[in-house]
């Protein structure tokens, strides 16, 4: 068998595309590259659970309890599982104004059975403060 690298070389590329359109519609390439930030993402469902999970380990560390404890918009980060950075506003009982935080959050892959853990707390941001990594 003879192989032409210059003769096959248009076949693989058009072979390499194909097979990455289609795997990345069928869903086999995340949208998100792994140790990067993703965009922006409305809070879901299963964010707002989350946060329910950390706000105790959240006013622990901050000394402090919270009346509003409510998940804005969040950031993701692909690693072993998910770092997930969310802007949660927040209020205190004594009904004090309302302020921002940035809470990050470990999401274990979903075959560990281990429940999402607190990494992070990033305290005296503003409503329009872009999710940045910490």
């Amino acid at each position: 068998m003879n192989f032409n690298a210059p003769r096959m070389l248009p076949v693989l590329l058009l072979g390499l595309v194909f097979s990455h359109s289609v795997s990345g519609q069928l869903g086999f390439i995340p949208s998100d590259k792994a140790g990067g930030l993703s965009d922006t993402k409305l809070v879901t469902k299963d964010i707002h659970d989350i946060c329910k999970q950390v706000q105790e380990k959240v006013e622990t560390q901050l000394n402090t309890k919270f009346k509003m404890f409510k998940p804005l918009k969040y950031k993701t980060q692909v690693v072993s599982g998910t770092n997930l950075y969310i802007k949660v506003k927040v209020r205190g009982e004594d009904e004090s104004e309302v302020s921002f935080i940035h809470i990050k959050v470990f999401k274990p892959l979903s075959y560990s059975n281990e429940e999402p853990s607190l990494v992070g707390i990033q305290v005296d941001k503003s409503g329009r403060e872009m999710i940045k990594y910490f």
